[in-house]
């Protein structure tokens, strides 16, 4: 009998102290003032973007693991050519996907993948000569507490 009642308590407390409820910070930034690749807010008006954000914000919500993602705007240096940089980011990267971790996915405008940086990835010089960071379009944080 106290064989069970020790276990019904340690199971008991297992669950309470598995359902300890977390806060979850959320902090958005963005700059909704830039034009490129065409349009203003490109957030707004590149479909393929504005997707891109609402999976960020759906995995801020739902990903235990998600910790953030960058969307950064990149300018020729010489040309009126524009990429896109995008990056999630994990705590672990056991959860690393092909946009996460310190990998960032170059885009052109249209949503074409011309390249993606970091960990184990191939250079690429052009982009690294070529182009600066001009702005950070979107941002996202996540805190837990």
């Amino acid at each position: 009998m106290k064989v069970k009642i020790l276990i019904s308590t340690t199971i008991i407390l297992l669950c309470l102290a598995g359902c300890k409820t977390r806060e979850r910070i959320i902090t958005i930034t963005e700059d909704r003032n830039y034009t490129a690749c065409g349009v203003t807010d490109p957030i707004a008006n590149l479909p393929w973007l504005a997707d891109t954000v609402a999976v960020a914000l759906d995995k801020a919500r739902n990903d235990d693991h998600f910790y953030g993602a960058y969307i950064n705007l990149y300018q020729h240096k010489t040309e009126d050519r524009h990429l896109i940089g995008v990056q999630f980011t994990y705590y672990s990267q056991l959860d690393c996907c092909c946009e996460c971790g310190p990998i960032m996915s170059v885009y052109t405008c249209s949503k074409e993948c011309i390249a993606v940086l970091g960990n184990n990835a191939a250079p690429f010089p052009e982009f690294k000569d070529n182009y600066e960071r001009v702005t950070r379009l979107w941002s996202i944080k996540v805190i837990d507490k």
